[in-house]
């Protein structure tokens, strides 16, 4: 991951832009993040994928 979060300029720009890139891990397709979400339940590996992924958000 190692992106950095949006600066709009104001809290909530920064908030939108956040939601829109969570938005459009979780809708395109292929969905890596639907992937990963799924994987997470059968191994703890997809699982710290998963973590570190929100936690990078």
């Amino acid at each position: 991951m190692g992106l950095e979060p949006a600066d709009t300029g104001t809290l909530q720009g920064d908030l939108i832009r956040l939601n829109r890139e969570v938005h459009s891990a979780l809708t395109e397709r292929p969905s890596i993040t639907q992937a990963v979400i799924a994987a997470s339940f059968r191994t703890p590996e997809a699982a710290e994928a998963l973590t570190a992924f929100w936690a990078d958000r």
